[in-house]
């Protein structure tokens, strides 16, 4: 559970009231969740997946290569281009794996949108493209999303068991 308030004093009241009820305990600030990296500074938090990238793009590129777009404009692939994967999973994997990246970096919905169209049959061209964007998403490793302190809310983590 995540208890999110501009008020330490709420969620400190939060807190016991939940401790009375439920066997819990506290784990701190906020720091990683589900491959969100949160990091808090005076003006504000800020929301990163770097590990997640490092991690994905580590089991999938063999090379250290980084392109500047995530796709090529003005490409328009079909079911039919390319000869198709023997092994489907790693594309379906990926490609789910893209789709939660959406969360810190919203520019490459559009391609993981249009590589998703093929999880059902994709071909070595779709995972050529899909490579691509994992090359781009090194690249662009160390961008974070920033939420001013103003909009901000105090982050909190517990677990349901001491």
């Amino acid at each position: 559970m995540i208890i999110t308030d501009d008020d330490s004093q709420f969620i400190d009241f939060v807190k016991k009231r939940l401790s009375e009820k439920f066997l819990m305990s506290d784990l701190g600030p906020l720091c990683y969740f589900l491959g969100l990296e949160v990091s808090s500074t005076p003006d504000g938090i800020y929301l990163s997946q770097e590990k997640y990238i490092q991690d994905l793009s580590r089991a999938a590129l063999t090379d250290q290569r980084t392109v500047d777009t995530p796709m090529e404009l003005g490409v328009h692939l079909q079911s039919t281009d390319g000869a198709p994967l023997d092994d489907i999973t790693s594309y379906r994997h990926l490609v789910g794996s893209l789709v939660y990246l959406g969360i810190t970096h919203p520019n490459i919905s559009y391609t993981v949108r249009i590589l998703s169209q093929f999880v059902s049959a994709p071909t070595q061209l779709h995972y050529a493209h899909l490579l691509c964007v994992l090359r781009y998403l090194r690249g662009t490793i160390s961008r974070r999303l920033f939420f001013p302190r103003s909009r901000c809310l105090q982050l909190q983590a517990y677990s349901d068991a001491k």
